[in-house]
């Protein structure tokens, strides 16, 4: 019984993470933190979709929000 735990668990740590489609209209302040953004890239970003406008490209989120290249490229 033991052995049959062991190799669920050894299953359960060796499997990757799932990667999720990046949609950057539907980030809360938690998301944003999580992503590593700023208090004010957060900010920018729900000011922008306040005024019922979306962010179509990953240049656009760049522009609006002003994160960093490297981010970006973490990001998306």
């Amino acid at each position: 019984m033991q052995s049959e735990i062991d190799s669920l668990k050894a299953i359960k740590y060796n499997t990757k993470p799932k990667i999720y489609l990046f949609n950057p209209n539907f980030i809360t302040d938690y998301k944003g933190y999580k992503l590593g953004m700023s208090i004010q890239e957060i900010d920018r970003l729900l000011a922008f979709r306040k005024e019922n406008k979306y962010v179509n490209s990953a240049k656009e989120f760049q522009d609006v929000t002003k994160i960093s290249d490297s981010l970006l490229k973490v990001i998306c």
